[in-house]
């Protein structure tokens, strides 16, 4: 796991993001636009980590990729929401397809993002599902 500190001017909003991706290239280019809107970004490799490492932290989201080598991201989610302390974290689903939003939504999921994501649509989706967690 990677913790990142963006810079930021006092009194900003800091959203608190673990980011589960199993891709180095994509993590880091997705820290980098997640940092870029203020968060602080922590990267798990795979599910079984963010498993692992989820119920470690204060999260205000997090964004899984669906499809990774192991455990993926929907079985992630699975277990997970089977903590009730963690039921109320908001976590999105990131993918190259779109044709699994169902079994995604069904796992507990509240949206599924279609990689490449582009940081507008990173923005509105920290927004709408941060904010209502708060």
């Amino acid at each position: 796991m990677d913790g990142k500190e963006p810079d930021t001017s006092e009194g900003e909003k800091r959203y608190r993001v673990l980011l589960v991706e199993d891709n180095a290239i994509i993590s880091e280019l997705m820290a980098e636009l997640l940092e870029g809107l203020n968060c602080t970004v922590s990267i798990a490799s795979d599910g079984q980590e963010a498993v692992e490492v989820v119920s470690t932290g204060e999260w205000d989201i997090v964004l899984m990729d669906v499809f990774m080598r192991g455990l993926n991201g929907i079985e992630a989610t699975r277990l997970i929401k089977r903590n009730k302390s963690l039921q109320h974290l908001p976590i999105v689903g990131l993918t190259g397809a779109g044709d699994e939003l169902q079994q995604c939504l069904d796992a507990g999921m509240v949206e599924v993002l279609v990689k490449p994501v582009g940081e507008d649509e990173l923005a509105r989706c920290l927004k709408e599902w941060c904010e209502e967690a708060l």
